[in-house]
This record gives C-alpha cells, structure tokens and sequence, in this order.
C-alpha cells in the first residue's frame, strides 16, 4: 500500500493490505527476511536515528473497515498478529503485544513502550536476551481502530535547550490528553542537530482521525508557528507530512486490479526508491 523511508534519520516503515491470513503470511516473511539480513548492533546505534527497541520496532495490524462506520477489532485481526508474533519469536525476538493483541491488559503501544521497553530511554541501551546475549524486541499489536500517522519536522537555528522545549509544546497543543486534539497522541523526538541546526519532530498518532483529522493538526500547528515567530522573533521552519495512508486509500487500493494495480505498485516502488536516492 505505501512505502516510506527517511534514510538521514535511519527508519523506514511498509503498509500492506489485505486478508489477515495474507497480511499475517507476507509480514513474516518480510520480517524475518529482514532479521536474517540486516544486522542490529545497539551499541552502534546512531545517536540521530529513530528511537527504536529492535531492528523491527514494532508491527501493527489494523481492522480495515468503512470510513463511516465503526467497528470493534475482530478476531481474526488478532490472530493475524499472534500469527507475526509467533514467527519472530521463532527467530529468538522478544515480542511484546499491545492493544487488542494484549489479551490481559489492552495495553496501548504508547504504555508497552515506556513501561515493557527502553523505547524512552538511550538509544544506546543494551537489549540483553538473558545469559549475557544480545537479543532483539519488536512491539506487535492492534490498535483499536485503522490508526493514521502524520509528522511535523521542525528546524531551529536557535539553541538546542530552547529548540527542545519549544517542540515540546507543540506536542501539548496536539496531544489529547493535554487539551489537544481528540485522539491525538504526540511524541516529542530529537531529529538532527549539526553546527548550525538543530531538528526537532513532532510525531502523532491520529487514533481518531475522523475527530482528530490531518488538516487539523495543520491548523493548530500553523497557529503555533505563527505565534511562536511574533512573540520569540525566532527563525523556524516547519514541514509536515503523512506516514503511510488513510483508511480509504487502502480500500481504495484494494479494488484496484490489472492495469491500474500496476500502475499502483510502480507507483508505490518509485515512490520509495526517490526517498533512498535523497
């Protein structure tokens, strides 16, 4: 379904549509493709990439349904999770669910992150495995409802101390639960700093997209832009952008067939291999 990468700040992420089975068997393969070619060292993690808790940070499967309607995740989107997490425990990684995957607890990626992992901490701490070996953690689950992802980079010219807390407060006014937008979470993460810049991102999480939308993240953070550069008199670029797709681009897709879902896949591999190149 879509393809992302941002090489200066070593991530990348994959959407793929389709039956659980489907999803479930070609998400596997991907992954432990991936863990048998790419080796991850934490210790030489570097200090401007994404923070992380293993090579694959975490997977989620999302129930795919109509834009108007709302459902519960249902069970075979479960199982297609459990499906992932057994293969990549197979492949000696720790896996740790969240959502509807966390049968006791319901536990959200956000909480599984900071209580389970060292998501929030050095990105240089060790993944002990137990007896003193080295061993890697992915976060597998199912939020409650399709969830979208939408970033906002932001370039200060300024200190970095400053740049932090200005960031930082961006966060608050799109986060929910500090008085923002429903169903925003915001996470505030360092991006680059070098001699003259130091880059911030705001990363969201539109749990409810329909209340919480794209356009008024936009809105709330045009406003804090302006409001920052009038009162500080400070120089800052913003550039916001979306991970992945909506719920109604994936279905979209999905009907697609022949010619068009051609045309959709080159799309989809040039789209990617333009990332790598820059």
């Amino acid at each position: 379904m879509h393809a992302f990468a941002d090489v200066s700040y070593n991530r990348s992420s994959f959407h793929f549509s389709g039956t659980s089975e489907a999803v479930a068997s070609v998400v596997s393969k991907l992954s432990i493709d991936t863990f048998a070619s790419i080796p991850y060292m934490p210790e030489d993690h570097d200090e401007n990439a994404h923070p992380t808790v293993g090579l694959i940070d975490h997977i989620s499967v999302m129930p795919l349904h109509c834009e108007d309607s709302e459902h519960e995740v249902d069970r075979a989107t479960v199982d297609a999770a459990h499906a992932i997490g057994r293969v990549l425990e197979k492949a000696d990684v720790q896996v740790y669910y969240y959502g509807a995957a966390d049968l006791k607890e319901k536990m959200p990626l956000s909480k599984v992150r900071k209580y389970r992992t060292n998501f929030f901490e050095t990105v240089n701490s060790p993944c002990d495995g137990g007896n003193g070996e080295r061993k890697t953690f992915s976060c597998v689950g199912c939020p409650d409802s399709f969830t979208e992802n939408f970033n906002i980079r932001l370039k200060f010219s300024r200190d970095e101390l400053k740049a932090k807390s200005l960031a930082q407060r961006l966060s608050r006014a799109l986060r929910e639960r500090d008085g923002g937008l429903p169903g925003v979470e915001a996470l505030t993460l360092r991006y680059r700093t070098d001699d003259s810049v130091v880059e911030y991102e705001v990363a969201c999480n539109l749990l409810r997209p329909k209340l919480g939308s794209v356009e008024k993240i936009q809105n709330v953070s045009n406003s804090w832009l302006a409001s920052v550069q009038s009162d500080l008199q400070l120089k800052l670029d913003m550039e916001s952008y979306r991970v992945g797709t909506t719920e109604q681009q994936c279905l979209d897709a999905l009907s697609l067939n022949g010619e068009d879902l051609e045309s959709h896949n080159k799309k989809i591999y040039l789209g990617f291999e333009k990332y790598l190149s820059n």
